[in-house]
C-alpha cells in the first residue's frame, strides 16, 4: 500500500527535508505552509496520516485539528517545538495518535510514523525475513524455516522494527523510545539485553552492533 501524508509546517527548510525524507521512503506526500491551507486540503483529501506542526500562521495547529475532528478522523501526529506535559495532554483531548517533540531524529520519526501506519492500517500476514528467519508482521510469529520461534513481546516488536528498516542504524535511544515509549521509565541497556536474548533463540547472524551507538539488520 502507498501512504499519502500531508506535512503542515511552515518553516520551508523543515518541510522540504520532511518532505524529501519520506518521498525517499516511498510514501506519498503533500504540504501546507499555514493551518487554514492545511484544514481545506485535510477535508477535501483523503490522508492516511497528517503531520501538523502546532504553531502555525494563519490558523494554529490546535484550531486545525479541532475543526478536523468535527468532520473527519484522519490519523494527526504532532510534530512540534512544544514540550510542555500540559499542551501534549490537551492535544491527546483532541484525538490525535502521537506527539513527537522537535528536534527529533529523521530516523525516531519512520519509526513512528511506520508503527502508527501499522497500527492503523493492518495488511494481512505481510512477512519479513533475514536469513532463514521469518517474521509475521503484527502477528507476533517468529520462524526459522518452519519451526516457530518464541519470543517475548518486546523482543518481537524490536526485531520487527530491525526487519522492516534493514540497514537502517537505530541508537539505543530511539530504538527504547519508540518500543517502550516516552513515560516508560528504564535504562537503554533493556535493548542490549533483548538484543541479547534475541540473538540466543534466532541464532540470527544479520543483526550487526554499532559500537557506541545502537544495531541494525544488515540488508
Amino acid at each position: 500500500m502507498k501512504y499519502k501524508i500531508l506535512v503542515v509546517e511552515d518553516e520551508k527548510a523543515i518541510q522540504k527535508a520532511l518532505m524529501g525524507f519520506l518521498k525517499r521512503e516511498g510514501y506519498i506526500v503533500e504540504s501546507a505552509d499555514d493551518g487554514k491551507t492545511a484544514l481545506s486540503l485535510a477535508l477535501e483529501n483523503e490522508y492516511h496520516l497528517i503531520l501538523l506542526d502546532m504553531l502555525l500562521p494563519e490558523m494554529g495547529g490546535e484550531e486545525v485539528l479541532v475543526k478536523l475532528r468535527e468532520k473527519k478522523d484522519t490519523p494527526v501526529m504532532i510534530i512540534s517545538s512544544l514540550g510542555d506535559e500540559l499542551i501534549q495532554l490537551d492535544a491527546y483531548q483532541n484525538s490525535i495518535d502521537d506527539y513527537i517533540v522537535k528536534p527529533f531524529s529523521m530516523n525516531l520519526l519512520l519509526c513512528k510514523i511506520a508503527v502508527l501506519l501499522k497500527r492503523i492500517y493492518p495488511t494481512e500476514k505481510e512477512v519479513v525475513q533475514s536469513g532463514d528467519i521469518r517474521l509475521i508482521v503484527n502477528n507476533y510469529e517468529l520462524y526459522r524455516n518452519d519451526e516457530k520461534i518464541e519470543v517475548t513481546t518486546k523482543e518481537f516488536e524490536l526485531l520487527q522494527l530491525l526487519f522492516l528498516h534493514k540497514g537502517r542504524v537505530f541508537t539505543r535511544e530511539e530504538l527504547y523510545t519508540t518500543i517502550w515509549g516516552y513515560d516508560y521509565y528504564g535504562d537503554t541497556r533493556t535493548i542490549d539485553v533483548h538484543i541479547g536474548n534475541i540473538r540466543k533463540k534466532t541464532m540470527l547472524e544479520t543483526i550487526t552492533t554499532i559500537p557506541g551507538v545502537g544495531y541494525k539488520v544488515e540488508k
